[in-house]
């Protein structure tokens, strides 16, 4: 049978009674874009998650059942952009969240149950974009205001109730995909 390693992209998206991810996800080497938007009932990813080095890309917005991340996902070193928009049952980030230095854009709209300590956000030095819901539990929020204007340039990329085009990672994620497909074909 034909090999499927060197796939680049893959749209797993409203599949409705995906729960969990295969572990033999991770022989996909050159993934760089992962589409699971509105799996509803993908309940976690498995361990060996963080093994997809390359992954630039990956949507789980709608993923209403998602709880946790394994501990390997801050080893996703190439992620650039991350949707977790309306992921109403994601508990938490994993320690060490920071540690995915590439991260550029960042949806958290709708996660109401995430505990996000501020430090995380921080440390993430090539964030330009973050999109919170107001009900989003950020640890020391508004003390650390000031300090989280500073490293996100926030001023330039926040507006209440308004989301920058490059912020909006669906029109990111399809003009991400299109100059992706040109300097692959």
């Amino acid at each position: 049978g034909a090999s499927l390693h060197m796939l680049s992209a893959l749209t797993l998206s409203c599949s409705y009674s995906l729960r969990a991810l295969p572990d033999s996800l991770v022989c996909l080497y050159d993934l760089q874009i992962l589409l699971l938007s509105f799996c509803h009932n993908l309940q976690n990813l498995p361990v060996s998650f963080g093994d997809l080095s390359n992954l630039r890309l990956l949507d789980l917005s709608g993923c209403r059942s998602l709880r946790l991340f394994p501990s390997s996902f801050v080893n996703l070193g190439s992620l650039e952009n991350l949707n977790l928009s309306d992921c109403i049952r994601l508990m938490g980030i994993p320690q060490n969240f920071e540690d995915l230095q590439k991260l550029e854009y960042l949806n958290f709209a709708g996660c109401y149950r995430v505990d996000l300590p501020v430090y995380c956000l921080t440390n993430l030095v090539n964030l330009k974009c973050l999109t919170l819901s107001n009900h989003t539990d950020i640890k020391d929020f508004p003390y650390s205001f000031t300090d989280l204007k500073r490293h996100l340039y926030l001023s330039r990329w926040w507006k209440y109730n308004w989301v920058h085009t490059q912020c909006n990672l669906k029109v990111c994620c399809f003009s991400f995909f299109l100059s992706f497909r040109s300097s692959v074909f």
